[in-house]
């Protein structure tokens, strides 16, 4: 195709010399006339200088006609030749589409809290209002890849997470996985102690082992710590710890439960008072 392109452009090419070759001799031709046939022609009022500024305008004005299209062929031949010989337009690369990774979810989570209460068996806790039983089709800890396995060790105090396909709102569920359970941190042994148990108590339990400040019911086991601890801090005497808990004693300690609970087990108690009159 290309060379079939570039022959029809080159005979373009040929004709217009020989246009203008013909041109150019009859122009010659003309001027090589006698002077005779021209003079007849004169009007007496023309001059002869008037008469050869017409011919040579003549002569300017068939020049630049050959010139003009011998460069129209020769323009349109170039043209034929360069739209055959111009490569095909390359077609724009398809848009890349990039792929997103997929956006990794958190665990479900529905059990959440602070273990308040364990059961006889050591295979239940309580966690604000809610029973969660934890059975052998339980699974321990997730699968995100920088989870710690949790501890299988169900204590009162402890932080536990999980979940569970059944309704929360009946108050006893079982657990289908638990995420983590985690102790407490035990309150710094200098500096200020921590205080979340504190007020004068109210009511006292029939045993004498519960005994309630505000809206809190604070509960004291054999594990309950007695006084202050640190190593400047002195013995605790009998009138600023009673044993005995009374309807009108000023208390306070700790608890590493969650008092919103409304029922807590004392992590340590460090004031149990007659208030002075």
């Amino acid at each position: 195709m290309k060379k079939s392109v570039y022959k029809s452009a080159m005979d373009r090419v040929k004709t217009s010399e020989d246009f203008k070759a013909a041109t150019y001799q009859k122009l010659k031709r003309e001027l090589e006339q006698p002077a005779r046939t021209t003079e007849p022609i004169l009007q007496p009022n023309k001059p002869k200088e008037r008469i050869r500024m017409e011919r040579t305008m003549k002569r300017k004005v068939t020049g630049w006609t050959v010139g003009i299209a011998a460069c129209a062929v020769l323009s349109v031949g170039i043209f034929a030749m360069n739209q055959g010989n111009s490569p095909a337009t390359p077609s724009s690369p398809p848009a890349s589409t990039s792929t997103k990774a997929p956006i990794m979810g958190k665990v479900a989570v529905n059990i959440d809290g602070v273990i308040s209460e364990v059961g006889a068996d050591g295979k239940s806790f309580k966690v604000g209002d809610l029973w969660v039983t934890v059975t052998d089709a339980t699974k321990w800890g997730s699968s995100e890849p920088t989870a710690v396995a949790p501890s299988k060790e169900i204590k009162v105090g402890n932080i536990v997470s999980g979940y569970t396909a059944q309704d929360v709102s009946t108050g006893k569920v079982t657990a289908d996985v638990i995420y983590t359970n985690l102790a407490a941190e035990k309150p710094a042994t200098t500096g200020k102690a921590a205080v979340n148990i504190e007020g004068t108590i109210t009511e006292v339990s029939a045993d004498g082992k519960s005994f309630k400040v505000g809206d809190l019911w604070v509960t004291v086991t054999p594990d309950t710590a007695m006084g202050i601890d640190g190593p400047t801090a002195a013995a605790p005497s009998e009138e600023l710890l009673q044993k005995e808990f009374k309807v009108g004693n000023v208390v306070s300690g700790y608890t590493s439960e969650d008092v919103g609970t409304g029922k807590v087990h004392a992590t340590r108690i460090y004031n149990n008072m007659i208030p002075q009159k």
